[in-house]
């Protein structure tokens, strides 16, 4: 499986720092929430993206992910939770029927809506910080069941217009606030920065040398990839260029 992203820098410090769990809002998340007018998510579990392309195939999905892949045994993804995105219509019985048991989820229950009004919005570094130093496991708390369940299943779930991606997800174990305000860019220094912290939670899924099977890259970049990686320890890894 590969792992794409879109510079030498941005692979070595996944070598280093392992897969971040980031945000991902899904196309279907979106449509869904969107579609009943009411905020898309507040809770989640962040996610690692990969596809089981082949490498040499991956020229379309690297328009739109990064031409610098990082592959890895799909045995190491499969142990460590990976599950293959499902693809459904963005209209039709399954959508229609999704947005139904949302629908039911959210106006019968005060406390989302409290919680909605109370943590939606706000960038919460510090906030977050605090209170999952007294209680890490407490994000899993602030949604009714039957919510937190559809939360759950849509983070498996993308439009049928995606499915040439071929995407497996790994989440993260730990039920995390909503990063959604954030860049991807300004997820990862959060993220490194909250690592170093006291705070007991699992941002990222580490990642050994013996579990890279090699990396991938165009030919012009295999120096700069070389030089990057052999700081953080992977200096013997493989690197293949496209042909």
């Amino acid at each position: 499986m590969i792992h794409f992203t879109r510079c030498a820098a941005a692979v070595a410090s996944i070598l280093k720092y392992g897969f971040l769990y980031l945000h991902n809002g899904t196309v279907v998340h979106q449509q869904l929430f969107q579609s009943l007018g009411i905020p898309i998510t507040d809770i989640e579990r962040g996610m690692i993206c990969f596809t089981d392309i082949g490498w040499q195939d991956s020229k379309d999905i690297r328009r739109e992910f990064g031409d610098f892949g990082i592959v890895v045994d799909s045995n190491w993804a499969f142990d460590h939770g990976a599950r293959r995105v499902a693809y459904i219509p963005d209209s039709g019985p399954i959508f229609e029927s999704l947005k139904s048991l949302i629908h039911l989820a959210i106006p019968n229950d005060r406390e989302l809506r409290k919680n909605l009004q109370a943590h939606g919005t706000k960038r919460f570094a510090d906030d977050l910080a605090k209170w999952l130093r007294s209680d890490p496991s407490a994000a899993q708390y602030m949604m009714p069941p039957l919510y937190s369940l559809l939360l759950d299943l849509l983070q498996w779930v993308e439009t049928s217009a995606h499915q040439e991606q071929r995407e497996y997800r790994i989440r993260n174990p730990q039920a995390f606030g909503n990063l959604s305000t954030y860049s991807k860019a300004e997820q990862v220094k959060l993220l490194i920065a909250m690592m170093d912290s006291e705070v007991n939670f699992k941002y990222s899924l580490s990642v050994l040398p013996k579990d890279v099977l090699f990396l991938c890259c165009e030919r012009d970049k295999v120096a700069e990839v070389r030089n990057a990686i052999a700081a953080v320890g992977f200096q013997d890894t493989k690197i293949e260029p496209y042909a």
